[in-house]
């Protein structure tokens, strides 16, 4: 039987002697780096279009002489007048004339409804860490997922020269693959 030549997973380089307990998690076995990179592009945008942001009724900062100052001439950040929830875009498209209905006074007094920030962890997605042990190579390439310029870059991360890359050669090889061989 032949063994793959890229063995992807995510967060491998936490692991220790367990890959699964430390938090990796296995995403396949490719032969193509264009199959990886359309793999993980697909993962992505699913990810991405299944992100929820932090829906709110706001209002303007502070745009006062003081205010600006404070934020060194930038637009101050929206305040939050009453939050909404967490939603997906396509969710909260669809609520949206229900959310004016409900807030609509204020909405009328020069509010308006926009997603704010929010460090809650049902909002955004992981940017995981992908680890990819390169058979032929003998080394791992790893970069993260929403970095740099999407194909292009995961296929520069892939193919660049080993001795180009820091040194996890060393990371174990998990039990899974070595009984796939």
């Amino acid at each position: 039987m032949m063994m793959h030549r890229y063995h992807v997973w995510t967060h491998a380089d936490m692991w220790e002697e367990d890959p699964e307990e430390s938090g990796a998690d296995f995403l396949g076995l490719f032969n193509d780096v264009e199959k990886i990179i359309e793999f993980l592009s697909l993962r992505l945008n699913e990810k991405k279009y299944n992100a929820k942001e932090s829906y709110a009724v706001v209002t303007m900062g502070d745009m006062s002489p003081a205010g600006l100052s404070e934020t060194r001439g930038e637009d101050p950040d929206d305040i939050c007048v009453e939050w909404i929830g967490h939603f997906t875009v396509e969710e909260a498209e669809t609520l949206m004339p229900e959310w004016q209905k409900e807030y609509a006074d204020e909405l009328n007094s020069g509010c308006w409804i926009n997603t704010i920030y929010d460090e809650h962890p049902d909002v955004g997605f992981c940017n995981d860490n992908i680890c990819v042990w390169d058979t032929e190579a003998n080394a791992w390439r790893s970069f993260y997922e929403d970095d740099g310029d999407g194909a292009d870059y995961w296929r520069k991360k892939l193919t660049e020269d080993v001795r180009n890359l820091h040194d996890e050669s060393d990371l174990p090889l998990p039990q899974t693959i070595i009984n796939a061989a």
